[in-house]
């Protein structure tokens, strides 16, 4: 699936890891005509958020893949899942669901520090997120990670990404915000 064993030891102690042209052209195709798919039939938890001065847009959706077709090719017939269950050293991977981001040029507000699971309503060590831009990304506007900080024993109370307010979660069960921002050389 394109993965040596060397991935998978970096994916455990650090919680990320760098998998530069593992999908074919073929599957980036299809998740760009989803993407432009996604875009025209928001569904209910979709937005596209525009600040103040910012000459570009943000999208945002999720759980689209039964509705848009390319995207469940990809999660069906991709190697992703197969990639998916090599990280998570298990038999197999079930799948949770989509989630499009579009940050077009021009918009100057950051996605805030974070870590997934807070958003999900699931709990475990074996959980996968996969990062795939479709265009050409600077390293200064890219995704960065904290090395070990999905073993440092916290959940960090979700934000939205719209306004970086507190969703409505059980705060008991959470720790505080995100520490500040973290060291770039950390990634």
């Amino acid at each position: 699936c394109g993965m040596e064993d060397t991935h998978v030891v970096q994916f455990w102690a650090d919680g990320a890891v760098h998998l530069p042209s593992v999908l074919d052209q073929s599957v980036i195709k299809l998740l760009e005509e989803g993407v432009e798919k996604s875009k025209e039939q928001q569904s209910e938890y979709g937005e596209t958020l525009q600040h103040d001065g910012d000459t570009g847009s943000f999208f945002n959706d999720y759980f689209q893949w039964r509705d848009i077709p390319e995207y469940k090719k990809v999660i069906e017939e991709s190697q992703l899942a197969s990639m998916a269950a090599a990280l998570m050293k298990s038999q197999k991977a079930c799948f949770y669901h989509d989630h499009t981001l579009v940050k077009e040029a021009g918009v100057t507000t950051g996605t805030p520090w974070h870590h997934d699971q807070a958003y999900y309503p699931v709990e475990g060590k074996q959980l996968v997120s996969f990062w795939i831009p479709l265009d050409h990304v600077q390293r200064n506007s890219s995704l960065q990670f904290v090395k070990g900080s999905h073993a440092w024993g916290k959940k960090f109370i979700p934000r939205k990404f719209e306004d970086q307010r507190h969703y409505g979660t059980r705060k008991d069960s959470l720790d505080a915000t995100f520490p500040g921002q973290p060291n770039p050389s950390l990634d």
